[in-house]
């Protein structure tokens, strides 16, 4: 099992998912586990060819969000629902990558608790500012 590789996941007509290094069929939960573990996957529709990994890790996210582990803020979602339909939709990708890339984390979180009050209104000024500027796009 190379680790470095993506791991191939086989969805058959009947939409079941099939693990190709362990030779067994997996559920969304199983798809999560192997993504938090810091593994990359790829899920390929054997009937068509097509990869419909994106579609699969859409549907782990809304199962998550529908159990109440909200963790994607309603305006963001909103946020990314408009940009389908805008020039932002070239300009939103970019950032939620470069936002949720481990570069972009501070080395020491907790030094993110002690940052004067007036650094972080500044921050959420820029932000809104940024959404302004996008929303106007």
């Amino acid at each position: 099992m190379d680790h470095d590789k993506p791991l191939l996941i086989k969805r058959y007509a009947s939409r079941r998912l099939y693990n190709t290094e362990t030779s067994d069929y997996v559920t969304l939960e199983d798809l999560a586990r192997v993504i938090q573990s810091g593994r990359d996957l790829s899920v390929i529709d054997l009937k068509t060819g097509d990869d419909v990994t994106r579609q699969y890790l859409l549907q782990i996210i809304a199962e998550h969000e529908a159990k109440g582990k909200n963790v994607l803020p309603l305006g963001l979602l909103t946020d990314l629902i408009r940009s389908y339909s805008s020039e932002a939709e070239a300009v939103i990708p970019q950032f939620l990558a470069a936002t949720f890339q481990p570069e972009a984390q501070p080395a020491n979180p907790q030094g993110w608790q002690g940052r004067p009050t007036k650094d972080l209104a500044e921050i959420r000024q820029q932000l809104a500012d940024l959404q302004d500027r996008l929303a106007r796009l």
